[in-house]
């Protein structure tokens, strides 16, 4: 996975949209810019200042922040595939999980979506997060396992506009398959990730749909196609 996604990482110039993510960085206020000229969440863009205040702003600098999330991801696979094994074979627990993060580390849409300076990346390695951290709650609930799955599915809210659908998805698996209380407590948990994500979308968000081509396109058909 080190391998695919480092190599000849700084190799092409940034495009268009990557331009857009550097351009961000320059602004005083990052939050007011985004919000009126971005049709994406800010926690990416937070991120990567955080990280060029520590490794610079080479283009080879900016591409290794996606490229270090997309290497969690595979390593994230191992412990979420050894979480949905359904047999206690050893040959199940050792083979299927290493199959898994094989087929990540060399999935082609990944790997490119690992060299560019975009969320894209992040926003994998947390929809992983949020699948795997509410497994872990399905198991054995807690309010830990709980607040983890929930602000899990925040920072993935707050990173790209697409992961408001994993709630619809895990929250449809949690009707159909949570019994009583369980189900209800699935409810309240996609609730709170819902109430961490509302002052973002309420005060910026919101109005992220006047900027062309609006937060409509990053949450819609054309915003799929174009992840």
């Amino acid at each position: 996975a080190a391998a695919e996604r480092i190599l000849h990482i700084g190799d092409q110039s940034m495009w268009l949209d990557e331009g857009y993510a550097y351009w961000n960085q320059k602004q005083p206020n990052i939050i007011t810019w985004l919000a009126t000229h971005e049709r994406h969440p800010p926690l990416y863009f937070m991120l990567l200042h955080l990280w060029i205040g520590i490794t610079g702003s080479s283009v080879v600098a900016l591409r290794m922040f996606s490229a270090l999330a997309s290497l969690i991801s595979v390593a994230a696979v191992v412990p979420l595939a050894k979480l949905l094994r359904r047999s206690r074979s050893r040959a199940e627990y050792l083979l299927i999980p290493i199959l898994a993060a094989l087929l990540l580390a060399l999935n082609d849409s990944e790997i490119s979506l690992a060299q560019e300076v975009r969320m894209y990346a992040l926003r994998t390695l947390l929809a992983l997060g949020s699948v795997f951290f509410y497994i872990y709650w399905a198991r054995r609930p807690s309010v830990k396992r709980g607040l983890l799955w929930a602000i899990t599915l925040a920072a993935l809210y707050h990173t790209h506009y697409l992961g408001l659908y994993m709630p619809v998805i895990e929250g449809l698996h949690a009707l159909i398959f949570l019994r009583g209380r369980r189900r209800l407590a699935a409810i309240g948990w996609l609730a709170l990730s819902g109430a961490l994500f509302a002052p973002w979308f309420i005060l910026y968000g919101f109005g992220q749909r006047n900027v062309d081509p609006g937060v409509g396109v990053g949450i819609g058909p054309r915003g799929i196609v174009d992840a």
